[in-house]
């Protein structure tokens, strides 16, 4: 019986040994994709950097034209109160550029 205990021991040592290096093992994959991905995006970053190194130029321009077109009334009832009615329509355009040139 006391063998068996050093058996038992023995396996859960070895679970145990297992599981550390398989953690390990992830951890330091786990850095090197970080640090590939960190060298990926610093890459891009830098290139975007050198397209648009502030030669370009960004303009904006915005027209808006309203029309409307109707009539107010206004209706006075017993007691003082005024009730006014708008009738008609309006027209609203709005229009907005923006671009980029280098």
């Amino acid at each position: 019986m006391f063998i068996r205990r050093n058996k038992r021991a023995q396996t859960t040592a070895e679970y145990a040994i297992v599981i550390g290096l398989v953690i390990a093992a992830a951890i330091g994959i786990q850095a090197l994709i970080k640090e590939g991905i960190h060298k990926r995006v610093a890459s891009e970053v830098g290139k975007l950097q050198d397209t648009e190194s502030g030669t370009g130029t960004f303009s904006v321009s915005a027209t808006s034209d309203t029309s409307r077109e109707g009539t107010e009334s206004y209706t006075t009832e017993k007691g003082g109160a005024t009730t006014k009615a708008i009738v008609g329509e309006e027209h609203i355009h709005r229009e907005i550029n923006e671009g980029y040139s280098f």
